[in-house]
């Protein structure tokens, strides 16, 4: 069953925001592994505009020595806005929220970051699965993927630790 689910790095506070000041310390070869399989096995990134502004800026200023640049800029990125009109990063296009539930007959559709369109598709029952990448850090503040959210019911369906910590919670909707 093909799938759309969320895979994001989460404070034990529940900040998201930011991770690239907060996670080095705590990556490892296994984590980069498991990113690297999901995205080659996924159809396509998705992301919301503010992530892909952001990721639009960094990644193709990348060269092919930095880990998951070749696989960032070349995989299908699908970016979900109502204000964006186009997306010029390579091999990305602008869709509406309920695009997603065909696209995703394609092959698993995978979101990074995006706080605000997880918690959107989240409200729409559009997202299938959450994958939370956990790490051993309290921020005290910082932008929460959940902050506002209506009750959701999921269930915990998979757990894996990494080195450094990182504990990896697979949740799947119950609704």
């Amino acid at each position: 069953m093909t799938k759309i689910y969320s895979y994001t790095y989460m404070s034990l506070d529940g900040v998201m925001s930011n991770p690239e000041e907060w996670t080095p310390p705590h990556f490892s070869d296994d984590l980069s592994d498991d990113l690297a399989l999901r995205l080659e096995s996924c159809s396509a990134m998705v992301l919301g505009s503010q992530t892909y502004k952001e990721f639009a800026e960094f990644w193709p200023k990348q060269g092919k020595d930095v880990p998951f640049a070749d696989l960032n800029n070349s995989i299908r990125k699908y970016v979900v806005s109502d204000s964006l009109k186009q997306a010029d990063w390579n091999n990305s296009g602008v869709v509406q929220a309920d695009d997603l539930v065909s696209l995703k007959s394609g092959g698993d559709l995978h979101i990074t970051g995006s706080a605000t369109l997880v918690k959107s598709l989240l409200e729409l029952r559009l997202l299938d699965e959450i994958v939370i990448l956990l790490f051993p850090v309290v921020l005290g503040k910082g932008k929460r993927m959940f902050d506002g959210i209506d009750v959701t019911k999921i269930d915990l369906v998979d757990t894996k630790a990494f080195p450094h910590g990182v504990t990896s919670l697979t949740y799947r909707s119950t609704e």
